[in-house]
């Protein structure tokens, strides 16, 4: 029986690594596409994947998204690798940094990202 699954994670290979969680969402995913699944991977739209693979995306649009007491945009961009279809959330204030983590904002940043993801499932 094939699955439809969405993986919501704030980093992933083929596009940045910080870490091991980076591995896992480089290969499980692939490996589950390559069983007949329906996979896909959301990740924010880190300044490192804009200045490496931005000419590999796809733009689907811009909407406003809840964050807290303020709505704030978020482009969703789409690329296909391997069988697996790989969406990225744009916000520049939160994502178009030098590093991934260890920002006094993260809780906000990564919040913002999640609802985001949501909101993007019925775009």
């Amino acid at each position: 029986m094939s699955r439809s699954v969405l993986f919501v994670a704030g980093e992933g290979l083929p596009f940045i690594k910080t870490g091991g969680l980076a591995d896992v969402i480089g290969s499980l995913p692939r490996t589950l596409a390559k069983r007949g699944h329906d996979v896909r991977v959301a990740l924010p739209l880190y300044k490192k994947i804009i200045e490496k693979h931005y000419d590999k995306l796809e733009r689907l649009g811009t909407i406003q998204v809840r964050s807290g007491w303020i709505d704030q945009p978020a482009t969703f961009y789409r690329c296909d690798v391997d069988g697996v279809v790989y969406y990225f959330v744009e916000h520049q204030g939160y994502f178009e940094r030098d590093g991934l983590y260890g920002y006094e904002d993260d809780g906000e940043r990564f919040a913002f990202f999640q609802r985001a993801v949501l909101d993007m499932i019925y775009f």
